[in-house]
């Protein structure tokens, strides 16, 4: 956060910078880049300060102000994120079929992909019938293969897998969720990866593959292990590592007894 947040005030800056040459006109007033000044950096420590907290009403006017919301399909989705990291699923689930429905209307294709996979994860939380929750991955699967946005076939593959899971195909199930570590391996740009293979530890569990499950399950600790390192402020790396889905793995790292095997990047 802190390195995007220095990149967009740079950018700020070039563009500042480049106007008076690309216009060729001089810069009359100074007024206009005081106020982006003083619009950007408050809203991106707002920014930063509502997603540690967790606080939907800080966080999307702060996002509006930034510009992180460039359109209203997205804010529905950004709410229902941080309602599931609130482990609130009824209240993320009226948020994603706003935004499901939103997107629709737009065509905006990026955010009706993130409302598909976050929907079916909701569903499958709530419970409910685990038919709706594979169609809705199937089809943002579909959607993003066909516009090669790697992060929601991944999602998408692993909402695939954890829904086949629930209806008793774990076979099935790993076969998806191989395929999502098949696209974190290849290089591709994939949120959270740690998730992604704490995803096919669970599948391939409950599908009677435990060295498959075991090694996924050490790849994953291992990565919140080096993430957490990137955190120097202890008070940040304390509440990382005490939030979903980095506490949930830790506490199956522990259960398995990874967390006695040597890695060189114990931080738990």
């Amino acid at each position: 956060l802190l390195t995007l947040g220095v990149l967009t005030t740079t950018a700020i800056g070039a563009s500042v910078q480049l106007l008076p040459v690309t216009t060729r006109r001089t810069l009359h007033a100074v007024w206009p880049i005081k106020l982006v000044f003083w619009l950007t950096v408050p809203g991106m420590i707002a920014l930063i300060g509502g997603m540690d907290a967790a606080q939907t009403s800080i966080l999307i006017p702060a996002a509006v102000i930034t510009g992180h919301v460039y359109d209203e399909t997205g804010e529905p989705v950004q709410g229902a994120q941080v309602s599931l990291r609130e482990r609130k699923p009824d209240e993320a689930a009226k948020q994603l079929e706003r935004g499901l429905e939103l997107a629709a209307e737009t065509r905006n294709r990026y955010q009706e992909i993130r409302a598909l996979v976050y929907l079916a994860f909701t569903k499958l939380d709530r419970n409910e019938p685990v038919d709706g929750a594979l169609e809705l991955a199937q089809s943002a699967t579909r959607l993003a293969r066909e516009a090669e946005i790697a992060n929601g076939e991944a999602y998408g593959l692993c909402a695939e897998a954890l829904s086949l899971d629930r209806a008793g195909r774990a076979a099935e199930g790993l076969e998806r969720a191989t395929r999502a570590v098949a696209l974190v391996d290849s290089g591709r740009a994939v949120d959270g990866p740690e998730e992604v293979l704490f995803i096919q530890a669970r599948v391939a569990g409950h599908a009677g593959e435990t060295r498959v499950a075991r090694d996924a399950l050490r790849r994953s600790f291992i990565e919140v292990q080096r993430k957490a390192r990137r955190l120097h402020d202890e008070g940040w790396r304390t509440r990382y590592l005490a939030a979903p889905p980095a506490k949930d793995i830790l506490d199956a790292a522990r259960e398995a007894g990874l967390d006695d095997e040597p890695s060189g990047d114990d931080v738990a």
